[in-house]
Formats: structure tokens, C-alpha cells, sequence
């Protein structure tokens, strides 16, 4: 999901849709565009991509689609969801939730605890650019740092 990447959103992610929004046939394709929003429980997300393409890309919706508020209501589960991802970064709680839900297997749950300690090294890179090259550890070590500088009160 674009809109939980660290809360990077790119142009051209939102150009995108820009592009997708204007292929969409009035009324059949938005139809079938707002039902499975809510099938795939994706209603708020394309809510607010829809946004974003009408403010930074221009986008003018078909009349009769503009009004959310008009729209099919989300589920209780993508409502709570959506408050998880929109979130994640406030509390780690609200994080290890999103992430560790009870429909997640064990392994599964090991593979993202994994991947939270040890993002791949390209990530790092980009956030935590190591000094020099051969050094990739230290980037780790203050990440887990910054972490625990979150985490545990000073002084």
C-alpha cells in the first residue's frame, strides 16, 4: 500500500491514478470500481488516492462519483485497519498490531519480526546511509538504537 511506505507518496504513484481515473467508463466502470473497493475492503485507501489525483494531478471526478460521503460505506475491518496503517507510526503498538493480526501464522509472524530487525540492505542504505562502505552493520546498530531511544524514557 502506497500510503503506508514511511510515509512516502510519489508523484508519479499519484499520476497513476490520475491516468487509471480518467480510463474509467461513466457509469459502468466506477460502479463496479466503488463495490469492489469495498469487496477488497479498499474503500478509504482509493478514497484518498482519489483526493490526492484531484489536488496534485488535476483529476476532475464524474459528478455523480465526487461525493465520498455518497459512496458505499467501508467495513468495520477496513475502517480499523485503515486507522492501523494511517497510524502505525505513533505507537509501535498500533505497528506490531497491523503487522502481527491474529489471522497472521507464526512463520509468517517470525518473517515480518525478522524483516523489522533486519530490513535489506538497500533500504538501510537509503535511511540509514552507512559512513563507508563495509559498514552496513552500524546502520543497523542505530536503528535498533534510535528504537530504543523511542522506546525507553531518558534519564
Amino acid at each position: 500500500n502506497a500510503f503506508i511506505h514511511d510515509q512516502d507518496m510519489r508523484l508519479s504513484w499519484i499520476y497513476d491514478v490520475v491516468l487509471l481515473a480518467r480510463s474509467l467508463r461513466v457509469p459502468e466502470d466506477w460502479e463496479v470500481l466503488q463495490q469492489r473497493s469495498v469487496d477488497w475492503r479498499a474503500r478509504l485507501a482509493l478514497e484518498h488516492s482519489l483526493t490526492l489525483a484531484r489536488i496534485w494531478g488535476g483529476l476532475e471526478l464524474p459528478h455523480e462519483y465526487a461525493d465520498f460521503s455518497m459512496w458505499p460505506r467501508p467495513t468495520k475491518t477496513e475502517i480499523d485497519g485503515w486507522y492501523n496503517a494511517t497510524r502505525r507510526h505513533e505507537r509501535l503498538s498500533e505497528y506490531l498490531s497491523l503487522h502481527m493480526s491474529h489471522a497472521s501464522g507464526r512463520l509468517e509472524k517470525l518473517r515480518f519480526f525478522i524483516h523489522l530487525l533486519f530490513p535489506s540492505p538497500d533500504y538501510m542504505r537509503v535511511k540509514y546511509p552507512p559512513s563507508k562502505d563495509g559498514l552496513l552493520f552500524l546502520s543497523y546498530v542505530r536503528r535498533w538504537r534510535r528504537w530504543l531511544s523511542r522506546l525507553l524514557p531518558a534519564g
